[in-house]
């Protein structure tokens, strides 16, 4: 190797650049879509006072317009494990993406606070198809760029860190029911 050379990182191409890359994507992915279900369980909030004035709601409707959607988002995460583990974690994942944005619109579209509090279970339920499935997705695809024991694709002899370890845990106790 050249003095010019000493001390660049390799440029990688071929599968250790796709894994990598999908590693990255996966990453992104699911810190995008953590982000939309925190700012959805929030952003109401502030939106309360302007929901009440254009559709009328009394303050019984307005709690069920919050509550709506932290209710089934809740409930609907252990299963939402546990259909993503028996149909597919990606499939699954992208569906509940699907179910989250014709909740949004859904919410946008609404003239009456029955229709609201409807939309907002329904997105909910795509959130919970979502965030039921995002941190195993993060554990697995921390542990596919760590070998386990040695034995991993891509030649590295560290095991998986603590945080992802924990997190797989988490992942299958929730999505199992064990």
């Amino acid at each position: 190797m050249t003095k010019a050379l000493e001390g660049r990182v390799p440029i990688h191409t071929g599968p250790e650049m796709n894994s990598a890359w999908r590693r990255r994507l996966t990453l992104v992915a699911m810190c995008i879509a953590q982000g939309m279900i925190l700012l959805d369980v929030t952003i109401v909030n502030v939106a309360l006072p302007s929901i009440q004035r254009e559709l009328h709601e009394s303050s019984g409707q307005l709690e069920w317009v919050i509550s709506a959607y932290a209710l089934s988002l809740a409930a609907l995460i252990p299963l939402s494990g546990s259909l993503g583990d028996r149909f597919g974690r990606k499939r699954f994942f992208a569906a509940g993406m699907v179910v989250f944005a014709l909740g949004s619109i859904a919410c946008a579209l609404s003239s009456s606070a029955v229709e609201l509090i409807a939309a907002r279970a329904f997105q909910g339920v795509g959130g919970a198809m979502m965030s039921a499935l995002a941190p195993g997705r993060l554990a697995l695809t921390e542990m596919v760029g760590k070998s386990t024991c040695g034995s991993g694709d891509t030649g590295s002899t560290e095991k998986p860190t603590a945080p992802a370890m924990a997190t797989a845990t988490v992942s299958s106790v929730v999505a199992t029911g064990r």
